[in-house]
């Protein structure tokens, strides 16, 4: 059995817009008084999120562990599911990442639930998830050693998270044509160069072709608490629903960050070799 547990997990549907079409269609108007270019509302929200991107990638990073706890309510046609996950993820020397948690799906619990990153002597990177022993779930993915891959595996911090999986997210939606979107932030109005307690709120909609039917909505706060530059603490609450909340998921989490000398990892490692590759995931 298997939790699909990321950051922002509900959102994963948004990544498959990386390989649209990103090109924008501009218009001006003209008058033989004046030429005036007016102000895409797309180009003013995918500005206002590259600022806040800026924002978020001038505060420390990291971070080399965390400890989080998840709980997570899925909705599928009315009928609910509840799922949590609570584990420690530690950062070590070598390129090498180690997550141990414990999962429940309704009444199941699963102790020991490992995930590996690391990379291959070949110079891809790998991420081994190992569920139990024999687990038909057990298996690895490769990816291609680039800078994009090794930061999205691995920057664990909140604001590398938070770039990958909402800015980044948000960004390729409105790079793409045709769609009917809505967004409200508070970005504008934070100051993250102070220490504190600091809100993010994010509310996404994406409409249907008529423009009032929500295809897809999305409501998230993130109390992040700042502690000499660092972001030790976050507690994330997000509602995700589809199709005007026929199916919805509510999260809840917290997680701590700790920012420490890395360190040799002392156990053997899991061997990529040794799990099917994923085709799917």
């Amino acid at each position: 059995m298997k939790l699909g547990f990321k950051i922002l997990c509900a959102l994963l549907c948004f990544a498959s817009l990386s390989a649209c079409d990103k090109s924008k269609n501009s218009s001006s108007t003209s008058s033989s008084t004046s030429t005036t270019t007016p102000v895409d509302p797309n180009e003013e929200t995918i500005a206002s999120l590259n600022a806040f991107k800026e924002t978020l990638s001038s505060l420390n990073k990291g971070a080399t562990a965390k400890s989080f706890n998840i709980s997570q309510i899925n909705n599928y046609y009315g009928m609910e599911m509840e799922v949590g996950e609570q584990g420690t993820t530690t950062k070590y020397l070598d390129d090498f990442i180690h997550t141990e948690s414990t999962q429940q799906i309704g009444d199941v619990t699963i102790e020991g639930v490992k995930t590996e990153i690391g990379i291959t002597t070949d110079n891809y990177l790998y991420e081994i998830r190992y569920f139990s022993e024999g687990d038909s779930n057990n298996g690895v993915l490769f990816y291609e050693n680039n800078t994009y891959n090794y930061g999205y595996l691995f920057d664990f911090d909140f604001t590398s998270e938070y770039i990958y999986n909402i800015i980044d997210v948000t960004l390729n939606y409105y790079r793409t044509p045709g769609l009917k979107l809505s967004l409200t932030t508070n970005y504008d109005l934070l100051d993250l160069t102070q220490d504190g307690t600091h809100v993010l709120q994010y509310r996404f909609t994406r409409y249907g072709s008529n423009g009032v039917s929500k295809t897809e909505d999305v409501q998230r706060d993130d109390e992040i608490l700042i502690e000499n530059g660092k972001i030790t603490t976050v507690k994330t609450t997000m509602l995700y629903a589809l199709e005007d909340a026929i199916n919805y998921q509510y999260m809840e989490s917290s997680t701590t960050y700790t920012y420490d000398e890395l360190t040799s990892y002392p156990f053997e490692k899991l061997n990529p070799d040794d799990f099917p590759t994923i085709t799917n995931s």
